[in-house]
């Protein structure tokens, strides 16, 4: 009962504990560069530039994205029009095998689609205004934290406390880092692939695959439809869209099997269960949103176990290796879980 009632909490507190969490999770990976830059100039100046560089980093994916959908909507009136001859098109197939309009109704569900798209994009615009605030004052107020953790709590104890949070945020890095290594290549070979065979567009499917892998397990299966919708707009007959989708599904299962594991080394060790189980919680909590922060928040939740005794056995059970081991002092970014001798 607890963990239901945990569940609907933090589904109903979405608005508020979201934004808090993007903005934990933003710290997380900017830390290391506000320490740099500690060492160059005062503290509050390296938190400006850090939050700075987020702001940049923010607005340039912003831009790309605007871009992309504004090429999308010059082509609008062409589109629209072959969206209807496809609708009309299977219209007639299926009235001839005694269905009713396929067609008419796909393409209203899609017109739909798309509309209930574009009030999400708007409030996620929103929650990332929120989270980039949430994130301003974090950053101001980490020194404090670790201030009041050393007058309340014993040299011990703070230093695990410490000790913890330190191999979640480098858990959570080399995560992100290796996955946005694995996600620029697959994006990179998907818009060449797109562009030799001709289909329009190639950087916004280059964009959206970069973007989609980072959502774990159905991210990669999502990416291959996009651009398979578009080339059934854009050719006649079956055959090029064929092409384009078998060829990005290829390339989304040989990045998927051989790249993947080879860059990102399982740094999170998570069970595929779990990481299946984390994927559909965390997004049937918190949305798209819960989807991209589902395996950074389990794997936090089992370190977390794994650093007490009495909650171990859940690290245990949620790892993909056999045996797990606290990391030393000395090496507060090690990694809890190590593979059985």
């Amino acid at each position: 009962m607890a963990i239901v009632a945990i569940a609907a909490s933090l589904r109903v507190a979405s608005a508020v504990i979201v934004p808090i969490a993007l903005a934990l999770f933003l710290l997380a990976i900017t830390w290391p560069l506000v320490l740099r830059l500690d060492r160059h100039m005062p503290h509050w100046a390296a938190v400006t530039v850090a939050f700075v560089v987020v702001l940049l980093a923010v607005a340039l994916l912003a831009g790309i994205v605007s871009l992309a959908f504004s090429r999308v909507a010059e082509r609008g009136p062409q589109l629209g029009a072959r969206m209807r001859e496809v609708a009309q098109a299977i219209d007639v197939w299926s009235a001839s095998i005694g269905l009713p309009a396929v067609g008419s109704a796909t393409t209203g569900r899609f017109t739909a689609g798309i509309a209930s798209a574009a009030s999400h994009l708007r409030a996620g615009i929103g929650l990332l205004v929120l989270a980039l605030a949430f994130f301003a004052l974090t950053m101001a107020e980490v020194r404090d934290f670790e201030a009041r953790l050393a007058r309340h709590l014993r040299a011990g104890q703070r230093d695990e406390a410490i000790g913890i949070i330190q191999v979640i945020a480098g858990r959570v890095r080399r995560h992100m880092l290796a996955l946005t290594i694995t996600s620029a290549i697959s994006g990179l070979v998907t818009g060449l692939f797109t562009l030799a065979v001709g289909l329009e567009l190639a950087p916004l499917w280059a964009l959206v695959t970069f973007l989609l892998n980072y959502i774990a397990i159905l991210g990669p299966f999502i990416a291959v439809v996009p651009p398979t919708l578009y080339a059934i707009l854009q050719f006649d007959g079956l055959a090029q869209p064929v092409i384009v989708a078998a060829g990005i599904g290829i390339i989304q299962a040989v990045m998927g099997n051989i790249v993947d594991p080879k860059i990102e080394g399982r740094v999170l060790s998570l069970s595929p269960v779990v990481v299946l189980f984390a994927l559909v919680f965390w997004g049937w909590i918190w949305g798209v949103t819960g989807a991209f922060l589902s395996i950074p928040l389990t794997a936090a939740i089992v370190i977390a176990c794994d650093s007490f005794p009495r909650t171990q056995w859940i690290a245990t059970l949620a790892s993909d290796r056999k045996v797990l081991s606290r990391p030393s002092t000395a090496e507060p970014d090690a990694v809890h879980m190590r593979e059985a001798p």
